[in-house]
């Protein structure tokens, strides 16, 4: 099983990333359970867990895997096509229009 905790409200700071958690069952030869394991899990690789992030977030996630049209993000993403573009925009430290094309900008550490 797969879960996220998820930072909604917080009056004094930022609110946090959600936490991907995989709760393993572990059953004996009886069918009995034996144990239980908690593990660290990425949100992005489970799709209804990734919903949870920010748009800004699953975004990232998407032109990691290379530049796209503003139509396939849509598609991708399951959002309108303004509210992607607006995040992309609003996001000029992060996103590049590359023409008919958004990408990730390139970082130096």
């Amino acid at each position: 099983m797969e879960l996220a905790l998820i930072h909604r409200k917080h009056n004094e700071g930022r609110i946090l990333k959600p936490i991907g958690i995989r709760i393993n069952f572990h059953n004996n030869g009886d069918g009995e359970l034996e144990k239980v394991t908690f593990k660290g899990c990425d949100i992005p690789d489970n799709p209804e867990l990734s919903k949870a992030q920010t748009l800004r977030d699953r975004l990232v996630n998407v032109l990691e895997r290379g530049s796209m049209p503003l139509k396939d993000l849509t598609e991708e993403l399951e959002k309108p096509e303004g509210t992607i573009r607006a995040t992309l925009n609003r996001h000029k430290d992060t996103f590049v229009n590359l023409g008919k094309e958004w990408g990730l900008k390139a970082y130096e550490p």
